[in-house]
C-alpha cells in the first residue's frame, strides 16, 4: 500500500516547483509559512499562501481560491497519497465559483504579515466569505461597514452599509493627543502596518475619498506624514491633499517617498520581516519633501482642459 504524504512533506514537495522570485518563508508556531507567486495565472506579487496549520496544509491564492489539487498536481502527487485537508465539495450543489475559498482573516493577515489576534482587537472580524472592516468616528460608532471580499472578485471591497466617508482608524485618534507626528496612508493595510509598529496613522480610502474638512482632525499635530503608494494614484493623492491643504498647516506637511521598487508600506514591512524596529528605521531613512512641492503648476491646468 503507497504511504500518504504527511502535510510537512506535501509542502516541501511543492515548493520546487514555484516561482523562487520574490517568495517569501518564514517559520510559524505550527511549521511554516509560504507566500510565493501563483503558477496557475499571470502574478507579479505573490499572491498564493500555503501554510502548515493544526496538522494540515492549507493553501489559498487570492485571485485563484482553492488550489490545493492543481498543486498536487504540479508537483506530480497522486491525490491518494495526500491526507485530506478540508471536507469534500458537495458536487453539483454550488456553482464553480461559490466553491473558492473565502476570504478569512487569518488569510488576510498572513498575506500582509499581520498579527490576526491584533487585528481582531482592533473590530475586524470575518463575515461570510469576507473580512468585516468597520469604519467608525471618533465615538466609535459605526459609520460604515466594508467587506475585503477575495482576490479575484468581481468587487474587492463593498459596503453592505454607507452613509458618508471617513477616514479609517479615526476612533483611535484620541489616543494619539500627545503624539508629535501623525501619517497619512493610502489604504487601511498600510494604515494597520503602522498600527503594528506603534506609529498613529489614519487610511485614505483613495484620491476620490479625501475631503478637505479632514485636516480639522490633524490640527493638533505638529507634524503630518502622507505615505502614499509608489504608483500613480500615490501621486494623485499627494497632489489632492497638497490642492487642499489649509496655509494654518502647509509648512507641517510631509510625503514620505518609499524606495524605488517598493510599492506601498506594507511590502516595506514584509522586506524587513514584520520587523517594528526595523521598519521603523527603513522609513526614517526614506526622503521626504514638502506637500507643497506636489501643487499643480497652473500653467499645466490650463493646457488641459477637463474632458
Amino acid at each position: 500500500m503507497t504511504r500518504r504524504h504527511t502535510p510537512e512533506e506535501l509542502l516541501e514537495l511543492i515548493i520546487p516547483h514555484l516561482d523562487k522570485r520574490k517568495m517569501r518563508v518564514r517559520a510559524t508556531k505550527d511549521g511554516k509559512h509560504v507566500m510565493a507567486r501563483c503558477p496557475f495565472h499571470d502574478d507579479d506579487e505573490p499572491s498564493l499562501s500555503l501554510t502548515l496549520r493544526n496538522g494540515k496544509l492549507l493553501t489559498h491564492c487570492f485571485v485563484c481560491g482553492n488550489v490545493y489539487d492543481r498543486l498536487l498536481e504540479l508537483a506530480g502527487i497522486k491525490s491518494t497519497t495526500a491526507r485530506p485537508i478540508a471536507p469534500r465539495r458537495n458536487a453539483g450543489r454550488q456553482p464553480a465559483m461559490a466553491q473558492a475559498q473565502p476570504l478569512t482573516l487569518a488569510a488576510l493577515a498572513d498575506a500582509k504579515r499581520l498579527d490576526a489576534e491584533k487585528l481582531r482587537a482592533w473590530g475586524y472580524y470575518d463575515k461570510g466569505r469576507a473580512v468585516a472592516m468597520p469604519e467608525r468616528d471618533m465615538t466609535g460608532r459605526e459609520i460604515n461597514l466594508k467587506l475585503r471580499h477575495p482576490d479575484g472578485s468581481e468587487n474587492r471591497f463593498t459596503y453592505p452599509t454607507y452613509r458618508y466617508p471617513i477616514p479609517a482608524g479615526l476612533w483611535r485618534l484620541l489616543e494619539w493627543g500627545d503624539a508629535d507626528t501623525i501619517y497619512l496612508c493610502e489604504g487601511e493595510s498600510d494604515m494597520l502596518t503602522l498600527w503594528h509598529a506603534d506609529m498613529p496613522a489614519l487610511g485614505i480610502q483613495g484620491v476620490d475619498k479625501w475631503r478637505a474638512e479632514w485636516w480639522q482632525y490633524l490640527l493638533g499635530f505638529p507634524r503630518i506624514v502622507l505615505i502614499p503608494d509608489n504608483d500613480e494614484a500615490g501621486a494623485g493623492l499627494a497632489q489632492k491633499l497638497a490642492e487642499t491643504c489649509p496655509d494654518s498647516l502647509r509648512e507641517r506637511v510631509q510625503v514620505l517617498r518609499l524606495p524605488d521598487g517598493i510599492k506601498d508600506a506594507n511590502e516595506l514591512w514584509q522586506q524587513v520581516d514584520a520587523d517594528p524596529e526595523r521598519f521603523k528605521e527603513a522609513l526614517a531613512q526614506c526622503p521626504v519633501e514638502p506637500l507643497y512641492a506636489f501643487m499643480q503648476p497652473l500653467n499645466s491646468v490650463s493646457s488641459h482642459p477637463s474632458e
